[in-house]
């Protein structure tokens, strides 16, 4: 794996928008003359479109490699022989193979094309702190959560869990005084982020706050610092990949029903999971009310489906073999009666759009099987849950071995957690939440 950085990519790429001019520098004397564009200049909302183009014309020509766009994500190029492997975001690319000549190669190639730096095996990548060995890969964000606990939490606590089990959260709020709206939005914003990067633990957490940014209360301002908390304690856990599983992509789906109290809609919850660790996970209020638990968990086998299905195109697009049904696991088997349409009475009323899943049974790209509540993995995305239910199915979700020595919490206001993870991480269920 290499890292690759293009310096000023933008305008590498030639302006193909609509002509746009611009005033000189000052002192530039040119009279009374305007400057055009012919290159794609930062500050302009079409230049990242057009480094785009730029960088997809170059890796699919001959030159570049012969690279082609994936038909599941864009910014994925693969060569014919499905050997060498590249991703794109914005002007940083990381390169993937198993033949180190064909990297070097590679390398060579942008070099000559553009003034880039080479990173070499990356460390970090868009926040996330990467470790890799011959057999795991570790994704983590811990300078992430030290920078929003300096700024939010200067005396964390120790908590086991983001959520109290009994918690709900409502936007019906009688108090006379509300908190600091931005603050509770930047740290929310961020919190998300962790969320959808590393931390599938705290998704449905952060998702039933996000849902209060423009009229939050200091109930909600207080559960967001829970979240902080719980990141703060658990802060070296995150996605960990292992070679040596060799189990199938497999998809959890589970839902919780009525449980907005606003609305009364149900909250949907999936995860997929490869070589041990999460891929993919949503944790989302579903758009409309449902009547039973078994109609909100076919609305949540459905959206979970969908993902499945482009799971399978973007494993198709970099030589994974997708023969076999991908297995999707749930745990209500009248949702999973209804997959075969026999059960008409009882589902006749349900949208149509929920209905395709059907066909994709039928056609064997997906098979559905049951799966013991206990052993529901994407509870976690529907729920705040008691503390051993919720460590449990962390343990099971985010992989390796999290039982570690316990950190001593400062009474004082700390600066920067230390960086050993052996000091900052914990063994789970040593202490009540």
């Amino acid at each position: 794996m290499r890292s690759l950085d293009v310096r000023q990519a933008y305008i590498q790429a030639p302006w193909l928008g609509k002509p746009v001019y611009m005033y000189p520098p000052e002192g530039w004397k040119n009279g009374q003359k305007v400057l055009a564009i012919d290159r794609a200049i930062y500050g302009l909302a079409e230049s990242g479109l057009a480094w785009y183009k730029e960088l997809k014309r170059f890796l699919m020509s001959e030159e570049g490699g012969s690279l082609v766009p994936s038909d599941a994500d864009p910014c994925l190029f693969s060569n014919a022989a499905k050997t060498l492997h590249v991703c794109c975001y914005v002007d940083d690319l990381v390169a993937l193979s198993a033949d180190k000549k064909a990297l070097d190669k590679f390398v060579a190639t942008v070099s000559r094309q553009w003034d880039i730096r080479d990173l070499g095996t990356p460390k970090s990548f868009l926040g996330m702190e990467l470790d890799i060995t011959d057999d795991k890969v570790k994704l983590t964000q811990t300078a992430a959560i030290d920078r929003l606990v300096q700024i939010n939490l200067p005396t964390p606590t120790r908590r086991l869990s983001p959520m109290p089990a009994d918690l709900v959260l409502s936007t019906r709020d009688d108090a006379e005084t509300k908190p600091d709206i931005t603050k509770f939005q930047s740290l929310c914003g961020s919190l998300n982020h962790i969320a959808c990067t590393t931390r599938p633990d705290i998704s449905f957490s952060v998702g039933a706050l996000c849902r209060h940014m423009a009229n939050p209360s200091h109930a909600h301002y207080k559960q967001a610092l829970r979240v902080l908390a719980y990141l703060w304690t658990t802060r070296t856990l995150g996605l960990t990949y292992d070679k040596s599983y060799n189990h199938p992509l497999t998809g959890y789906s589970d839902a919780d029903f009525a449980a907005c109290t606003d609305t009364r809609r149900s909250h949907s919850g999936r995860v997929f999971m490869s070589h041990g660790g999460p891929i993919m996970w949503a944790s989302k209020r579903q758009s409309a009310v449902t009547l039973s638990s078994s109609e909100a968990e076919y609305v949540a086998l459905s959206q979970a489906g969908r993902d499945a299905l482009w799971l399978r195109r973007l494993h198709h697009s970099i030589g994974i073999d997708t023969s076999d049904s991908t297995p999707l696991l749930e745990d209500n088997k009248c949702a999973i009666k209804w997959l075969d349409g026999s059960s008409w009475a009882k589902s006749k009323h349900i949208d149509i759009k929920w209905h395709w899943i059907r066909e994709a049974v039928q056609s064997k790209a997906l098979k559905v099987s049951y799966c013991n509540t206990k052993a529901m993995l994407a509870d976690l995305m529907t729920k705040p849950l008691p503390q051993h239910a919720h460590t449990t199915l962390t343990r099971l979700v985010l992989g390796g071995d999290i039982e570690t020595k316990p950190y001593k919490f400062k009474k004082v206001s700390p600066k920067l957690a230390p960086t050993n993870p052996a000091e900052t991480s914990l063994r789970f269920g040593s202490a009540a939440a």
